[in-house]
This record gives C-alpha cells, structure tokens and sequence, in this order.
C-alpha cells in the first residue's frame, strides 16, 4: 500500500499538471479539439438547439475541456467513429472552458471532463408541445472505443420503414399509385432483420419518400415482384437480394436501382424522387457545412440571409418583367 506522504505527492503532481494545462490554454496555447473535423460539429450554447433538437437523428454530445488528459485520450477514438458512425447519428461537441459555454454546460448538470451525453428524438413528435422537450436525454455509458461507439449509434436508429409480407406484397405493387402520391422505396434484403443503414435512409427522407423491407433469406418474394417490372428483368442476373426498387407514381414506374448499396450512393439516387431533411444531401448538411466554413454565424444566420436572398431575387424578377413596359411607354 502507498504510503499518506506519497499519495499527497501523487495528488499534488496531478494537480500540478492541471493547473499547468489550464495555464497553456488561457494563453491562446489549446484549441478547440473538433473546429476542423468533418463529422462533429463544435457547439456553442446559441446553436445547441437548432443542431440537436432540430434532427430526426440521436446527438452524441461531448461535453470537454481541451487541458483535460482524459478529453484528449478520447479524441482519436470520438472523430473515428463520427466517420463512419455520421450515417447513424450526429456527432457534436461543446468545449466548456470557453467563457460564452460555461454556463450552459452547468445547466446541462457537467460536472466533469469528457462527459457525453445522447438526445433522442421520440418516434413521433407532438405538434403541441416543444421538440426539446420531447427528447431522451441520457448519459451515454456503452463503449467508448470508436467501434463501441459506432455501435451504439446504430442501436439508437429509429425505424420508420415498413415490413412488407407474402400476403401485401402483391398489394403494394399493384396499387402504390392508388395508396399516396408519395415515392415508395421498397428493399428485399437476404437478412432476416432491416439494417442502420437502410433505417437512416427512411430518416432522411421521412417527409417526402415512404420506405418499404422485404425480409426475402431465399428470394422468394423477389420472384413474386418480378412480374411487375420491364421485360429486360425478366431473367436479369442483376435482379437478386439485396435489391433496392423506387415505386414512382408520379411517373407510373418502378424503377430498380443498379448501384452500390452504400448509404451515400443511394441517397444521391433517391434524390431524384425527394428531398432530404437530414443526411449528406439535405439543406440541413449544407447549412452545416457553411457554419463550418464561416458563411453563416447559426442557423438563424443563414434563415436570415436566405429571406434576403429570396427578395432581392423577387425584387430583381418584378424590375425585369417592368423594363419592357418602360420601354413601350418611351417609344
């Protein structure tokens, strides 16, 4: 056992190199730890809100001090799994040493460095009540490895996709037109279970494309489809599960999609039949990356700018449809 003489010394060591690491970073020595990285968004308490509470997906928040040793040993593992793990949910960090984010991060109960924290989303928000308070709010506890991480994440992907059965099937390609206007993605997958990936997608693009599984292990269902489909699939090697399809009613089609079934590539696909609220391709990623890249301050910022932009262009289209009348009346 240690002795009470070098226990003091170890505690006064430790305190030391506190001390030390917060001294170098009131010089303007330490950095936010996440400004440059591609997948994690640094958060300050005015764009907390627009950036967790304004997604369908769970938020993985870190809550740091950039002295903190414990921060930094998590910092490696935190940006590898927002690589991969950006297309199951959406990675952010606050750094709490900063002036303007100390007395938000006491009102979010931190108390000690790192500490990370998920915001779920419900399944279905309520239209009289406010989103923030419709969130989950928990201390993450899993893993804290990058595949521990990834895997977390894939486990909070909420499913808005809808299983299709031997007995609805025919249903659904007969009468897609008939059931909304909307798009209909449908998947017959070899898994037995739908996966994160898929899941994401229906996330995305929740408000403008309804999603559709097939649970298909031997292909049956697949055969059953295929008398749907243009002639030139009828024997098609590249008609097998996994297979992704696209019910268009709006141009009375269905349309198989040839790609790779990577998250990416599929979502630029079904862009041509919708809009994304969330994802890669989303308005939402754009005004992201602008903040990342300084063209707008928050999210208000670019709301603001982007009314500007609308009437400037309204304005411009009004003075343009007037200059043949002004020349009329000179002549």
């Amino acid at each position: 056992m240690y002795s009470v003489s070098i226990i003091v010394t170890l505690l006064l060591a430790t305190l030391t190199e506190l001390t030390e690491a917060r001294q170098q970073h009131s010089k303007g020595q330490s950095t936010p730890f996440y400004t440059n990285s591609k997948h994690i968004f640094e958060l300050s308490a005015s764009n907390f809100n627009d950036y967790v509470y304004g997604s369908n997906y769970t938020t993985l928040v870190e809550f740091y001090a950039p002295w903190c040793g414990y921060c930094q040993k998590l910092r490696p593992d935190f940006e590898a799994a927002s690589k991969e793990g950006h297309h199951y949910a959406q990675f952010a960090a606050i750094n709490c040493d900063e002036q303007h984010n100390k007395a938000f991060c006491h009102e979010q109960g931190i108390t000690g460095f790192p500490t990370l924290i998920t915001y779920r989303p419900p399944k279905t928000f309520l239209e009289n009540k406010q989103r923030s308070q419709q969130f989950a709010v928990q201390p993450y506890e899993n893993d804290r490895s990058s595949s521990g991480i990834i895997n977390a994440m894939k486990g909070q992907v909420k499913g808005f996709t809808k299983k299709v059965t031997k007995k609805n099937l025919d249903k659904l390609f007969t009468s897609y037109k008939e059931i909304s206007s909307s798009p209909k993605v449908v998947f017959f997958t070899d898994s037995n279970q739908v996966s994160p990936m898929y899941k994401s997608l229906a996330i995305d693009y929740i408000t403008n494309i309804e999603f559709f599984h097939v649970l298909n292990p031997n292909g049956e269902y697949l055969e059953m489809a295929k008398k749907y489909l243009s002639p030139e699939f009828e024997n098609s090697e590249k008609l097998q599960v996994p297979i992704l399809m696209v019910l268009d009613p709006v141009n009375d089609e269905i349309v198989v999609y040839d790609g790779e079934l990577k998250k990416n590539h599929i979502s630029k696909f079904l862009t041509k039949f919708g809009t994304p609220n969330d994802g890669d391709f989303s308005e939402r990623a754009e005004i992201i990356k602008g903040i990342k890249e300084g063209s707008y301050k928050s999210f208000k910022d670019y709301r603001k700018k982007k009314s500007k932009a609308a009437k400037a262009a309204k304005a411009a289209k009004t003075n343009e449809q007037a200059e043949p009348k002004l020349v009329k009346d000179e002549l």
